[in-house]
């Protein structure tokens, strides 16, 4: 017997990358940011649920920390942020 494979399906061993607009959204926000720019690989960003961002890595400063708070929360879908970034100095 021979089955049809539709053209449009990716074979079963090539992983398919799905994109999350809103954390390409931040990851674009910080990355315009005058403080992230550059370094936002440094912070991880996840979508917990719908509209509520966790993030989490290190800066080393608090006040960079409620920065980071502050770009990501004036995104349009974000709801809530979890921000587990932690404060570490050098």
């Amino acid at each position: 017997m021979i089955t049809r494979t539709d053209a449009a399906d990716p074979p079963s061993h090539v992983p398919i990358r799905r994109t999350n607009r809103l954390v390409d959204s931040a990851r674009l926000a910080l990355e315009e940011n005058t403080y992230f720019h550059g370094r936002s690989k440094l912070i991880r960003i996840d979508e917990l649920s719908k509209g509520t961002l966790v993030l989490s890595g290190q800066v080393p400063s608090f006040y960079l920390k409620q920065i980071l708070q502050t770009v990501l929360s004036e995104l349009d879908g974000v709801e809530q942020i979890e921000n587990r970034v932690e404060v570490r100095w050098k």
